[in-house]
């Protein structure tokens, strides 16, 4: 087995999992199913706000989200230094301004955790992502080709939104956040918030959709975004519904991740 078909087996079978888990939880909403059913695919989307009681004790804190990126941009850099192709640096923009971003922009609550599971499955994602890209790297376009400058063009643009829908979230909280009972939360509104709860979801799923095209849609890329969309929709719907629990006012016309449709 090369590498390209092993990273799509690799993506095929968490694109598998993580469908079957979303249909057990549709299925389980409408009353197929016990509500325990549910209870792992909730317990696994939820971090920060929407994280369970219960589940502290298996928790860490949500500033270790940081880690993430560290890993991401190390392995990524590795994989540059062994074959240094746009693809690669595609990612490593990616990688390295979530990186700044955690560092320098994002305001985590000191009381903000997530699960330890949701940490080591993150961990193992920000390892596999620069394998996969590495492995299909050689089957990238040139980007003179009309398809790949529209893909880098689409990616470039998706990144400078999450930024802003990541400094739109940041701005929300003080600098000096309130620890434990005192944490306060308001809704995000302006930019893209105005149509989706979590924009900064909608524009993750739109890099990655750009990163495939990029690669002439190869089929590790087309499953991995395929998992994006499904995970991240399954986590935007999870905080789109604890706001409208938690505001009374929250915009009715609001979609969870996108626009007139989810």
């Amino acid at each position: 087995m090369d590498s390209p078909t092993f990273w799509s087996c690799y993506w095929g079978l968490h694109v598998a999992a993580i469908a079957g888990l979303a249909i057990v939880s549709t299925a389980s909403s409408a009353g197929l199913f016990p509500p325990m059913a549910t209870k792992l695919v909730e317990e696994l989307s939820r971090y920060g706000k929407t994280l369970s009681a219960h589940s502290l004790f298996l928790s860490v804190p949500k500033r270790q989200f940081v880690h993430f990126y560290i890993v991401g941009t190390i392995v990524n850099t590795i994989a540059l230094f062994l074959k240094n192709n746009a693809l690669l640096w595609l990612y490593q923009i990616q990688v390295s301004r979530r990186l700044g971003e955690s560092l320098f922009v994002t305001r985590f609550s000191p009381s903000a955790q997530m699960h330890a599971l949701h940490y080591f499955i993150g961990i193992s994602y920000y390892i596999a992502v620069p394998l996969t890209l590495y492995s299909i790297a050689d089957e990238t376009e040139s980007l003179e080709t009309w398809r790949s400058c529209f893909g880098v063009t689409i990616f470039l643009a998706a990144n400078w939104v999450q930024f802003v829908c990541h400094k739109n979230l940041a701005d929300l909280r003080p600098l000096k956040a309130p620890a434990e009972t005192g944490v306060s939360y308001s809704i995000p509104r302006g930019f893209w918030f105005g149509f989706v709860s979590c924009p900064h979801y909608t524009a993750e799923v739109v890099i990655y959709t750009a990163l495939a095209a990029t690669a002439r849609c190869a089929r590790p890329l087309i499953f991995l975004t395929v998992f994006v969309v499904i995970e991240l929709s399954l986590s935007a719907t999870t905080q789109h519904h604890w706001y409208k629990r938690k505001f009374r006012d929250y915009p009715i016309h609001r979609h969870a991740i996108f626009p007139l449709f989810l």
